[in-house]
């Protein structure tokens, strides 16, 4: 089954041949690797200035600039490693299946990663997912085996595993906190019949292995930006996808992302905001990165007063948008191929 995953996905690579930073996106995690190794910071940016950034989570790009260094700054030799990571993500899926449902539920669940169209199309872009993918699967897979038999060993490498998948990408901070409480909950009822406090203190060893993984980032950011986060990608994506299909909505278009029209809304909010801040009457600072990071707070204050005044509107394009996503682009893309 893992050579399978392999072989489809080397396959993919040959029938669908991409430049690896090609998406925004891509380019981004690109971009924060290099600089890095620049000696420019955590930053994005092909030119001066380089502001600190926290809309990605260093992880990944400390993935990309460890192969950089070792073998230079090609995006396609990254490409073999994404493969590996595939591999190993298989395996833990059927390692995961198997102990939920006996080893023919963990051949199965194996073969259906193996042919999943949505992680076929990550191996070939410089795209955050195919570290997340082995992370996520070995921290759920860690968390069952500690709320079957809790050890303290355990304990600490879930909350490691969680830690790190945080660092990877935040958009499942919500399934890490829910995991955290289903921890927490069997630390509090754990054995109760019997006064067994030691077995419950093994928990805790999850919150320290946790808290220790997020923390030096959480510091970085307190004391670049300001306040405690993991990221601001949820402001990021506030702006840049949120109101712009609220605005299209209620305008009754239909705008695809990252289309002519899609650019044309996001466009036409900047200069509304613009307008609305007085941008070309304003003072420039002197530190061309603090008036960005001004800039960004009133773009993201904007665009929350975009779907809180037009509640329904961003529901049902989401809830649209969503739905489309279930048709896996990945698969569409193979039957021509069949």
């Amino acid at each position: 089954v893992v050579l399978l995953a392999l072989l489809v996905r080397v396959a993919w690579l040959v029938h669908f041949p991409t430049n690896p930073i090609a998406p925004v996106d891509a380019e981004g995690f690109h971009l924060l690797a290099v600089n890095m190794l620049g000696g420019r910071g955590f930053a994005i940016g092909w030119e001066p200035p380089f502001c600190p950034t926290a809309v990605r989570t260093p992880l990944y790009p400390l993935f990309l600039a460890t192969i950089y260094t070792v073998m230079g700054h090609n995006p396609l030799r990254v490409l073999p490693a994404h493969l590996l990571l595939e591999a190993l993500t298989t395996a833990l899926v059927m390692r995961l299946g198997r102990d939920l449902g006996g080893r023919r539920m963990g051949l199965w669940a194996g073969l259906l990663y193996a042919c999943n169209g949505t992680t076929q199309r990550y191996t070939g872009y410089l795209l955050s997912e195919t570290l997340l993918l082995p992370l996520l699967t070995a921290s759920v897979w860690m968390t069952l085996r500690v709320l079957r038999h809790p050890t303290s060993r355990k304990a600490a490498i879930t909350g490691l595993l969680w830690g790190l998948t945080l660092l990877t990408k935040p958009n499942v901070q919500f399934l890490a906190l829910c995991m955290a409480g289903v921890l927490t909950w069997r630390m509090a009822s754990y054995e109760l019949r019997i006064t067994n406090y030691v077995s419950r203190l093994k928990f805790l060893f999850f919150w320290l292995a946790f808290g220790s993984t997020l923390f030096p980032w959480l510091l970085r950011n307190r004391m670049t930006f300001g306040r405690w986060m993991l990221s601001t990608a949820f402001e990021e994506n506030l702006a840049r996808v949120s109101a712009v299909v609220t605005l299209a909505e209620q305008e009754g278009v239909r705008a695809e992302p990252w289309t002519e029209t899609w650019e044309y809304y996001y466009d036409r909010f900047i200069a509304d905001v613009g307008s609305r801040y007085g941008w070309d009457e304003r003072t420039s600072s002197n530190d061309a990165c603090v008036e960005l990071r001004q800039r960004q707070t009133e773009i993201a204050r904007a665009a929350w007063d975009i779907v809180r005044d037009h509640p329904f509107s961003y529901l049902r394009a989401h809830l649209r948008g969503v739905l489309t996503s279930l048709r896996d682009p990945g698969h569409r893309l193979w039957y021509h191929v069949l």
